[in-house]
């Protein structure tokens, strides 16, 4: 999934949701983003300032 790339947190929160349904949900988010899906239950959030850091990150998730 990808998205506008809006800075409100709205999307971040609609991605997070899908943690009631899937054991894992990784969401990456690029540049500025808002981090609050940090905070939820069930998401892994990936900040990363460019690919090669989000490629850290996801080497970096704990589960599946």
């Amino acid at each position: 999934m990808t998205g506008s790339g809006s800075t409100d947190g709205s999307e971040l929160n609609q991605a997070a949701a899908l943690s009631e349904v899937y054991p894992t949900v990784v969401i990456g988010a690029f540049g500025g983003s808002d981090v609050r899906a940090a905070r939820l239950p069930g998401v892994t959030l990936i900040a990363a300032a460019d690919a090669a850091a989000f490629a850290d990150g996801w080497n970096a998730v704990p589960a599946w």
